[in-house]
């Protein structure tokens, strides 16, 4: 039995013996009680061997989450030897959709090898998804939903050992923070590496926009939800980057490689009529 379930059949039986005279005013008190109950049970349903939460929690901690990130992994060491390989491609690690700093933590343990004096310029709101647009609507992504706050990803960053001053942290949501402003104080650097791992259309392409003044040839695009919405080519990230190159033909990328939902293009250079290896 659910703890929702169990819960509704207490709440019931102990309205049952409740006088009618009572039941009114003492209602915001029991539904607070009732929620209160509720969400303790979940919680400590997650901790008891013989629940069907507890199993699937063992099993995302045990199974799940280990072949993501060593598939994240994987792909970032590929991208460094391509890089390493084409060097000297040196510059900026941009990444867009920083929640629970996992991926910059593990950028910085393998890129600080082969690029010391890298810097790490993370892109986030610190508040979650934002609002969504009708082609970004589907029943995984709401609004405020992925939020690390700043505060705890600072204390993440620190406690992983990543130094202060090979950090740029950029908050806001896209719209707003990824101005001409922004773009100043970061040129003339390029960048090395961007990351993109934000879920959707629209902030994906305020990304790529932004993004455009910082390529080099050798720069690795990665993006990290390229199989959202089902794979569609009309939407999420695979829409977004076809639309950033159709509207930038002299960009000319090239296909790096693709692992579980990650997707990865090397910058070639900008060319008036040569072909790109952008998604159809």
């Amino acid at each position: 039995m659910g703890a929702k379930h169990l819960i509704v059949g207490l709440y019931r039986q102990l309205v049952r013996v409740i006088p009618e005279s009572l039941k009114k005013p003492m209602r915001p008190l029991w539904y607070k009680i009732f929620n209160g109950a509720k969400n303790f049970i979940h919680w400590l349903s997650r901790y008891m061997p013989f629940t069907d939460l507890y199993k699937k929690r063992r099993w995302i901690k045990k199974v799940y989450n280990p072949v993501y990130h060593k598939s994240r992994r994987d792909v970032l060491v590929y991208a460094i030897k391509a890089m390493w390989t084409n060097r000297p491609v040196e510059g900026y690690y941009f990444e867009f959709g920083s929640h629970t700093a996992t991926t910059v933590r593990l950028a910085y343990d393998n890129f600080r090898h082969i690029y010391p004096s890298m810097k790490f310029v993370c892109f986030d709101s610190f508040q979650g998804l934002p609002p969504l647009l009708e082609i970004d609507k589907m029943d995984i992504f709401q609004e405020g939903a992925n939020k690390t706050s700043r505060a705890v990803f600072e204390k993440i960053v620190r406690k992983h050992g990543i130094p202060e001053d090979k950090m740029v942290i950029v908050e806001g949501f896209y719209k707003e923070s990824l101005n001409d402003h922004l773009k100043f104080k970061l040129q003339p650097t390029s960048a090395a590496f961007i990351y993109i791992d934000v879920d959707i259309y629209s902030a994906t392409k305020e990304a790529l926009d932004f993004s455009k003044d910082f390529l080099q040839p050798g720069t690795v695009l990665m993006f990290g939800n390229w199989n959202c919405f089902y794979g569609d080519p009309d939407r999420g990230q695979r829409r977004a980057f076809r639309e950033f190159c159709e509207g930038n033909p002299e960009l000319i990328f090239s296909e790096l490689t693709q692992s579980n939902s990650f997707k990865l293009y090397t910058f070639v250079r900008a060319g008036k009529g040569a072909p790109s290896d952008a998604p159809n």
